[in-house]
């Protein structure tokens, strides 16, 4: 093979990684767009779609160098957020178990507002009466015979 053999191999190469390299970049933003995060199936599957994740990743960190934010930063501003959002899920999530009992006392036993909202206010101290979890899973145990398990309701 002589030197203009070699050559052409070479810019066909990197012809060949300029376009997967752009496949890959192609994939990472539709898929960051559309999920919010990466594939890693993809990430490791394709090296170039691993590639552009690092590459992401490093300007993202160079930007964030450039404007004075460190790690820690990040993680103080993180851990607010989370506790902000399991807060936020927390009173959807009970609002939502209230909604959801209070129809199914009227569908099941034809209870009226004024029964309901006293059951509700009863399961409202119920919870607020027992320290933790497994204090209400004891005491659901102990009273009713019924052992409330994960799996029990999970769809």
């Amino acid at each position: 093979m002589n030197r203009a053999d070699r050559r052409r191999q070479e810019k066909a190469r990197k012809s060949a990684d300029a376009q997967r390299t752009a496949v890959a970049a192609r994939r990472y933003a539709q898929d960051v767009r559309r999920d919010g995060v990466f594939d890693a199936q993809a990430a490791l599957r394709d090296p170039y779609y691993m590639e552009q994740i690092r590459r992401e990743r490093e300007a993202q960190l160079a930007a964030w160098n450039q404007n004075g934010i460190t790690r820690e930063d990040l993680k103080a501003e993180y851990e607010k957020g989370y506790a902000a959002a399991r807060k936020d899920l927390a009173a959807f999530t009970m609002r939502m178990f209230y909604a959801a009992l209070a129809i199914s006392l009227r569908r099941l036993y034809k209870f009226g507002e004024e029964r309901i909202i006293r059951t509700l206010d009863a399961v409202q101290w119920t919870m607020t009466e027992e320290i933790c979890t497994a204090d209400i899973l004891a005491r659901c145990k102990q009273e009713t015979g019924l052992d409330i398990l994960d799996t029990d309701y999970d769809n």
